[in-house]
């Protein structure tokens, strides 16, 4: 099927027939399409709120959730999306599926209707159907984002796949195999070839929503579908936001063979931190962030963490990552670092409203206290700035702290997200599988930390979930890898089943 695809001069994508708003949708992104101004688009869509509601509604249909169907419209040299009498070049969709990316842009707009996150989610929704031909030929970079997208057999998971990306990197077609044995050898094919272990950021426990437990190991990702996991942490690897694991004293790379003789058992070097002392789901809304904040902002930090609290919450919160820094010239670098001077902007004031709730201690008293815990974002112009938006501009306020809140929520999905510690003060980002008593790892050839569980009488490791670690996401604890010093780390091998 992927050469029919491939060769047609126009494939036609057919919705079904056209429901009482259909029109209204096609509409809508038909006029999109002749707009060249994002700033434009966005008013455009703004404009009716029932037009974007039916594009919503359009965007839902079954047709975007088969698993057959990527490679029909990845492969088309150019595609119409028809739904009854009414039609649209596909190529404006994937124009609104990357405007929908652009997160200042909705912002304050976010804040004011509430259906402008469940567009952004429909919109995410077919993201998977815009990526280009060149990057689908590598099963890396399509294995993930159809997760979502369902097959009657859970082995065409995999094998709808094989007519869209280069074959010399996957598994020929065997329907002889079961389900639990072709990803498995799918997964571990993946492993040896690439000698890269980011696969594991998409794998972890088994989810009943997935479908019932074929008994994988938890290093093998469940391809059947995407409940429990969060596909953010393995899109910033994959854009190389992170590399935790770099630094002369561990960056090792992945032994040639890395299978121990047990089918089922991944054998892994790495180092482990201390264990998970406390969790809190973040949710979505105000309750969840408070509680967060009551939490950890008065937590204490290990003398071995250089990191202030309040500065490590920050980051966990927003997912500070590498699109935060750095830049190719001066405007790109300072509209980076105004940007985070924005967020810190929202963040102080979200702590400012929770302590000036809980102290009786002045305005000024209670920012200065704030600010002077966010280490690299103390500069006085952050205090002066606040202050005088206190002053002057209150309404600021209120839209830059929506602006740390729409981010926090976004960064990762919020409705899956645990904040956390551990023992020894690190604080983190992760999901909700995470309990006390889980152990951070980062491992050789994965360039996030995991979250690891013990598996009892055995020696063994769970993959539970990928997660962020203020102060380690940068190979910072290069630092403490000394073996003559008391808090010092060491390598050790990691069996995963």
């Amino acid at each position: 099927m992927g050469s029919i695809y491939r060769w047609a001069n126009h494939v036609r994508i057919w919705l079904g027939e056209a429901s009482p708003d259909s029109a209204m949708a096609m509409e809508l992104v038909n006029d999109c399409a002749r707009i060249e101004s994002p700033q434009h688009i966005i008013k455009r869509i703004t404009r009716e709120d029932s037009s974007a509601q039916a594009l919503i509604t359009l965007l839902r249909r079954p047709y975007w959730s088969r698993m057959w169907v990527f490679q029909e419209i990845v492969l088309s040299k150019r595609a119409t999306v028809h739904c009854g009498a009414f039609q649209a070049e596909w190529s404006a969709f994937k124009r609104l599926d990357r405007l929908s990316a652009h997160t200042q842009d909705w912002a304050k707009l976010q804040g004011r209707e509430t259906w402008v996150l469940e567009l952004r989610k429909a919109l995410f929704g077919i993201a998977q159907f815009c990526i280009t031909k060149k990057q689908a030929r590598l099963v890396t970079n399509i294995l993930q984002p159809t997760r979502r997208l369902q097959s009657k057999d859970p082995r065409d998971k995999i094998f709808a796949l094989l007519g869209v990306c280069d074959r010399d990197s996957f598994l020929s077609p065997d329907y002889t195999m079961s389900t639990r044995d072709l990803y498995i050898a799918s997964t571990r094919n993946l492993i040896e070839q690439n000698q890269d272990l980011s696969i594991l950021l998409t794998s972890g426990l088994w989810s009943p929503e997935n479908g019932e437990n074929i008994d994988l190991p938890s290093w093998v990702p469940d391809f059947r579908g995407a409940s429990g996991i969060d596909i953010q942490y393995m899109a910033a690897s994959y854009l190389n936001y992170f590399n935790a694991a770099r630094g002369t004293h561990f960056s090792l790379p992945l032994q040639a063979k890395i299978f121990a003789p047990c089918h089922d058992i991944l054998e892994t070097e790495g180092i482990l931190l201390n264990p998970v002392s406390k969790n809190v789901a973040l949710g979505k809304g105000e309750a969840g962030r408070r509680n967060v904040l009551e939490e950890f902002a008065v937590q204490q930090t290990d003398a071995k963490v250089e990191q202030p609290t309040l500065e490590a919450l920050f980051q966990a919160m927003i997912f500070e990552n590498a699109t935060f820094h750095g830049g190719t010239n001066t405007e790109e670098r300072t509209r980076k670092r105004e940007r985070l001077f924005r967020l810190a902007l929202g963040f102080t004031h979200e702590a400012f409203m929770l302590r000036a709730e809980d102290s009786c201690g002045s305005a000024l008293a209670i920012t200065e206290s704030i600010v002077g815990e966010l280490c690299p974002l103390s500069e006085q112009s952050l205090i002066e700035e606040y202050l005088r938006l206190q002053r002057e501009d209150p309404e600021q306020l209120y839209w830059l702290r929506e602006e740390f809140k729409l981010r926090t929520e976004e960064s990762t999905d919020s409705s899956l997200t645990t904040i956390f510690s551990t023992t020894d003060g690190y604080i983190g980002r992760s999901l909700t599988q995470i309990k006390r008593g889980d152990l951070v790892a980062i491992l050789a050839g994965c360039r996030l930390p995991l979250i690891l569980r013990v598996q009892e009488d055995s020696g063994c490791y769970f993959v539970v979930c990928p997660c962020y670690v203020g102060g380690v996401m940068f190979g910072e604890l290069e630092k403490r890898f000394r073996s003559n010093s008391p808090d010092g780390l060491e390598i050790r091998k990691i069996s995963l089943v």
